[in-house]
Formats: structure tokens, sequence, C-alpha cells
């Protein structure tokens, strides 16, 4: 099923992407904090668990689960022309399916740091 997860984004940024993910036909889920204890498998698939959270993050992160290349286009076309900012994106992997929120958001990080490299 194509679906969003969305983490850390504010309600405004929120409702932008969950009506664009509406007229999309795709599923959208704004994703809490308690939940970040959990890979993105677990919260894909709705086995959520609160766990104590020990991180926090100021950025904003959007996964993108089973989205083709022509709708992962069409997705990012849709928020930047709605004004949308989403600090990181990034598409649900065999990988990161097993990563907590917390990892994911170290290696975007990771990511991000090298591309700034010279």
């Amino acid at each position: 099923m194509e679906k969003l997860l969305v983490f850390g984004v504010n309600d405004t940024d929120y409702q932008k992407i969950r009506s664009i993910a509406s007229r999309m036909r795709l599923g959208c889920e704004h994703i809490l904090p308690d939940a970040y204890g959990c890979t993105l498998g677990q919260i894909l698939d709705g086995a959520v668990s609160a766990s104590p959270v020990t991180h926090t993050f100021s950025e904003s992160l959007l996964v993108m689960c089973s989205l083709s290349g022509k709708r992962i286009d069409k997705l990012l076309f849709e928020l930047r022309h709605g004004n949308v900012t989403v600090d990181y994106k990034a598409i649900l992997t065999p990988t990161n399916r097993n990563w907590t929120v917390p990892q994911v958001f170290f290696e975007m990080h990771k990511e991000k740091a090298a591309l700034r490299q010279p």
C-alpha cells in the first residue's frame, strides 16, 4: 500500500501533506514521538508500542512507502508547489525498514554531511 509516514512537521505542513496525499490517493500518517523507538516496519505494520523517547528532533522527515518513481516525482512536485517544508525525505527500503526513527535521522544527518564535503 502506498503510504506516507510523517515525522516532526508542524500542524500546518501536516495538513498540506495530508491534502496532497488525499488528492494522490496515498495513505498518510503523522507519527508521534512516543513511537520513535519502533522500527519503520513496525510503524508501517501498525505494531506500534509506546516507548520512552530518548531523542527529540528539530528536523522533520517524510518516509515514502511503496511509491513508484513516477509517483515519487509527482509527490515531490506537489510538495514544492504547495510550499511544504520537510527537512528530510526518504524512501522505505528493506534495510531502513528495520531502523528506529532515531537511526533514520542519524543516517539522514550523515548523508547530508557527506554531501557537504568538498
